[in-house]
């Protein structure tokens, strides 16, 4: 094939281009990092760290930079809770296995989880009952006749005889209580601990019988749900710790058991909000389901390859009997604890 001969350029041009060459083509320009002035072409500088980001931009974006840093809702969202609720144990599986970047953290889960909780325990919702709920003897009982003459004449009115407190959560844990009105004045003195609790307990007491049944116990349950944060996530550990008896041989570390506590108790949390909303006998399905997933994540994280079926079952049944024990204890403890702290 014959060889193309080069363009021929005449003598003018050629003086041209002498007393001005063209322009070299511009070398690429490379981005450095702003805080230790490494090369970072990428979104992070590879030696400090620091995100290679342009400050100068309209404020709409950082906010949404900030809501994406706090809980990853590009992706990480959708991503977690589609894997903890579709597949029972296989987001413990995936973070246990290193996966961990396409996400939540266990911890970013679980306070989600309890942001849902939380909002559908304050929710005035159908279905939803209250969680403290105090009547007096008095507002129960019929109004006798004296009784109605006295009011309609302006006359205080007698004092009720007894105040009654419920206490229910997704009507699984259940606690009543009833004390007199009608208490005597003497109150325990000096600083012994018997007596500062005796005496906080009558001072709220005696808030209670200043306010009206509903006013009471939308301010009991005001200080109930402010502690009930805390008490949940105490609950956490000791579901760890019980897991870590159970499957000793899992060959697990103790921090390992607890990323598989915080996902089920995420599960939890969204299956009582579930259950606070759902009218009726429908609130059990919730819960039934819980029951079932708990066995499934178990399966799969503990008892895949090591240990029968039934052996499973036996370790579930015993997990689930103790831990109710513990966390019913423990949700009315905290209830006490808000009486005699108050606000």
């Amino acid at each position: 094939m014959p060889q193309l001969a080069p363009p021929s350029v005449d003598g003018a041009t050629a003086a041209a281009l002498d007393r001005h060459p063209p322009a070299p083509d511009p070398a690429p320009c490379e981005t450095r990092c702003p805080n230790c002035g490494a090369a970072s072409p990428r979104a992070y500088c590879p030696d400090c760290g620091q995100a290679q980001r342009d400050f100068h931009r309209p404020l709409h974006t950082f906010a949404s930079d900030l809501f994406e840093s706090l809980t990853g809702w590009d992706h990480k969202i959708p991503a977690t809770f589609g894997l903890l609720l579709a597949r029972p144990g296989a987001l413990t599986r995936e973070s246990l296995a290193g996966r961990r970047k396409r996400y939540l953290s266990p911890f970013q889960l679980y306070l989600l989880a309890s942001a849902l909780l939380f909002l559908a325990l304050r929710a005035p919702l159908p279905g939803g009952q209250s969680i403290v709920h105090i009547t007096r003897a008095s507002e129960t009982r019929p109004q006798t006749a004296p009784a109605r003459r006295a009011a309609t004449a302006g006359a205080p009115a007698a004092p009720p005889d007894t105040t009654r407190l419920n206490f229910a959560v997704a009507d699984i844990v259940k606690f009543y209580g009833e004390w007199p009105v009608k208490r005597a004045d003497a109150v325990p003195q000096g600083n012994s601990v018997r007596a500062r609790i005796a005496r906080s307990i009558r001072e709220r007491q005696d808030e209670i019988d200043r306010r009206s049944s509903a006013d009471a116990s939308r301010w009991l349950e005001g200080l109930f749900l402010g502690h009930l944060g805390t008490a949940l996530s105490l609950l956490v550990p000791v579901f760890a710790f019980l897991c870590s008896l159970l499957w000793r041989g899992a060959r697990l570390f103790y921090a390992e058991h607890v990323v598989f506590a915080w996902h089920t108790h995420a599960q939890g949390l969204i299956a009582i909000a579930a259950a606070r909303v759902v009218p009726g006998r429908l609130a059990l399905v919730p819960t039934v389901w819980t029951l079932v997933y708990l066995w499934l994540a178990t399966r799969r994280v503990y008892g895949t390859g090591r240990e029968s079926r039934a052996r499973t079952t036996a370790k579930v049944a015993l997990l689930t009997g103790v831990y109710f024990v513990v966390a019913a204890f423990g949700l009315i403890a905290t209830l006490l604890v808000s009486l005699l702290l108050g606000s």
